[in-house]
């Protein structure tokens, strides 16, 4: 489903892929591939055998330079390369905000979606395929501390991250989304204590919710979309 291309490396070794688990006749030893390390084997080999299919093999080359080592969402038969800043000259149908291209999820579509902010090689294989209003996202952020999948409400994800980018559009930072718009007490004046105040409370219930996460990485000024 990630990749499914012309450019996959093919090999002679054949076998059950250990990253995805499909079949393969043109795969490789994953000892041709992967240094023989702790962190190769248990995070990479869920499936416990000895070959890499050619279409993982493709995904794992160039360490950071390949896009698949950096965030993705991925539909059957296409993949999108999202990124979270909005700039118009790196933005293109390809490569769309985060926020833009989870709004334009269609739920009926089987997808793979991974938010990182540091790009690893050993991340896309932990992510999951979901479909209808269920969404499965892999985050991977050093910065908050966190690798793993977190589970949503695809429908509310798109409602958080809406109103989290309507609060940026006032001037709140990320940090402050996160921790306390009042810790910002010059915009707390420039937009009013009791305005604040609602944001403040739906904040608070928000940031219980696992769609909150996702929502504050990716959201943008309306400006700069």
């Amino acid at each position: 489903m990630l990749f499914r291309s012309e450019q996959a490396r093919t090999g002679t070794h054949a076998g059950t892929c250990g990253v995805c688990g499909q079949h393969t006749e043109r795969g490789h030893a994953h000892t041709d591939i992967l240094q023989k390390t702790t962190s190769n084997i248990t995070v990479t080999f869920p499936h416990l055998t000895d070959t890499m299919c050619e279409y993982c093999v493709a995904m794992w080359d160039n360490g950071k330079a390949n896009p698949y080592n950096r965030g993705l969402l991925a539909y059957r038969g296409k993949v999108y390369f999202p990124l979270i800043a909005a700039n118009p000259e790196l933005n293109t149908p390809e490569r769309p905000t985060w926020a833009n291209a989870i709004r334009d999820i269609d739920p009926a579509l089987p997808r793979v979606c991974v938010i990182n902010t540091d790009p690893k090689k050993r991340v896309w294989p932990r992510a999951r395929i979901t479909s209808g209003d269920a969404i499965s996202i892999l985050i991977h952020d050093n910065s908050r501390t966190i690798s793993d999948n977190v589970n949503c409400s695809l429908s509310k994800l798109k409602e958080t991250i809406n109103f989290l980018e309507d609060v940026c559009t006032l001037g709140f930072s990320k940090a402050s989304m996160e921790g306390s718009l009042f810790s910002i007490l010059k915009q707390v004046k420039l937009v009013g204590f009791d305005k604040t105040q609602q944001l403040e409370n739906k904040l608070k219930t928000l940031r219980l919710t696992p769609e909150f996460l996702p929502a504050v990485i990716v959201c943008q000024k309306r400006e700069e979309l």
